[in-house]
């Protein structure tokens, strides 16, 4: 059974991480399979920080 709340609760933990921080830890990872977890939690942090910028009133394109 999937624990809904916990993959929340880490999704939430990952999104007040620092990008840099989570970016550097995806260079220096040696194991092939950590560090696509890692690229996958930089590119969900990057995306939802984006989302909250462009949602912004005072954004234009």
């Amino acid at each position: 059974m999937i624990d809904n709340k916990k993959i929340q609760s880490i999704l939430k933990e990952v999104d007040s991480m620092d990008l840099d921080n989570l970016r550097k830890a995806f260079i220096n990872e040696k194991n092939s399979n950590k560090q696509e977890i890692l690229n996958a939690l930089y590119t969900y942090v990057l995306d939802e920080r984006q989302k909250k910028v462009i949602n912004q009133k005072e954004f234009v394109m």
